[in-house]
């Protein structure tokens, strides 16, 4: 187990073991490929326009970019919405009217932000992501 930062990118490899007990040795297995995470700090709110979501996210290390995706459901459904690339600000403020074809309307709406690592020159999609749900006017 690993203590973490939220808004920090972060590279795991895992490696098997076992130990045999009558030679007294451990034998080791090949390590694994390299795998990434992020955990992003996300606030929303019912937007004080007309229909709308207001998504804020705090800029992260080694984040590259954040994909926000809407949807009706919790487990399913998630369309894209919007994608911010980070730079030099330390929070990001975006309106969600629409998501995929669908405008947003009265109802509750679940909110996925996964955020993009930059390793060397590959990006990764992060296997984590934070949800957060809103009721929207």
């Amino acid at each position: 187990m690993m203590k973490y930062a939220k808004d920090s990118a972060y590279r795991y490899r895992a490696r098997c073991y076992y130990y045999n007990d009558t030679m007294r040795q451990n034998y080791y297995g090949n390590w694994s490929a390299n795998r990434y995470f992020a955990v992003p700090s996300v606030k929303v709110k019912k937007s004080t326009a007309k229909k709308g979501i207001n998504v804020t996210l705090k800029k992260g290390t080694g984040i590259s970019k954040y994909t926000v995706y809407v949807s009706k459901k919790y487990n399913r459904g998630y369309k894209k919405a919007k994608t911010v690339k980070v730079a030099k600000k330390k929070t990001y403020s975006l309106t969600l009217k629409k998501y995929g074809k669908k405008k947003i309307k009265k109802g509750t709406y679940f909110v996925k932000v996964v955020p993009t690592i930059k390793d060397g020159n590959k990006t990764y999609q992060s296997e984590t992501s934070a949800i957060e749900v809103i009721c929207a006017r």
